[in-house]
């Protein structure tokens, strides 16, 4: 499934209230940083349905599971973390300035319209924003690799 969405660039919300959406910016109340929401891309819940095919069950562990969208745009692609927030409406997609820098286009300008499709975790992990993330996640493999490798050569031997 994909799906087209505007961009809103995500800013913390410094007083207290709900987010909310004011033109192209996007105010999020549980964010003091805007680095906290590097890994994510806020959607309205109902898309969920609209990307991945499938109703998102609410139980107490939704956080638990990740859903990772794939956001394309000038020929260039990221993976985020699915995340839902109050506030936001069906036609805008929410991400950083970090995110929006990696699918400027050759002129350096920010995409006006993002598409939307399901991601995988691989990529998403790889090429995470968090640095403790993906070091861990490319050391872990280059452990499994070394440890086949030493199996390998202890059965030839």
């Amino acid at each position: 499934m994909r799906s087209y969405k505007k961009v809103a660039s995500i800013l913390p919300l410094n007083a207290q209230g709900s987010s909310y959406l004011n033109g192209d910016k996007l105010y999020l109340h549980d964010i003091t940083r805007v680095s906290d929401a590097d890994g994510d891309v806020v959607l309205y819940s109902k898309n969920y349905e609209e990307i991945f095919g499938i109703k998102r069950k609410l139980s107490k562990d939704v956080d638990k599971r990740l859903a990772i969208v794939k956001i394309s745009a000038n020929g260039k692609s990221i993976h985020r973390a699915f995340k839902s927030v109050a506030g936001m409406t069906n036609n805008y997609a929410g991400l950083t300035t970090n995110s929006l820098r990696l699918l400027n286009d050759s002129t350096g300008k920010d995409p006006v319209e993002v598409e939307l499709s399901p991601g995988s975790r691989l990529p998403f992990y790889w090429y995470h924003p968090d640095n403790a993330i993906r070091i861990s996640i490319k050391l872990g493999l280059l452990s499994v690799i070394l440890g086949v490798l030493s199996i390998v050569i202890s059965v030839l031997s």
